[in-house]
């Protein structure tokens, strides 16, 4: 499935809004991690389509962007 195979990759290319965006470090975490990110609406659409875990990627040009330091972490 397309998550494995990031996850193998430890990169891909998503297409979002016309855009393509590098991403890279594919990290799956349990949806307890991530879930206070969202609003509380979406928060209860993950728990009653049961979504576990979640897909966390850093923008591959993040490092260039930001300088030295700890990668850019976003859901």
């Amino acid at each position: 499935d397309w998550v494995r195979n990031v996850v193998a990759a430890g990169s891909a290319t998503i297409a979002h809004e016309g855009q393509r965006v590098p991403v890279d470090q594919p990290e799956v975490v349990p949806a307890a991690t991530v879930d206070p990110l969202f609003p509380p609406g979406q928060q209860r659409s993950h728990r009653l389509y049961g979504v576990d875990d979640f897909l966390v990627l850093r923008h591959a040009d993040a490092a260039s962007q930001q300088g030295a330091g700890p990668p850019a972490r976003s859901v």
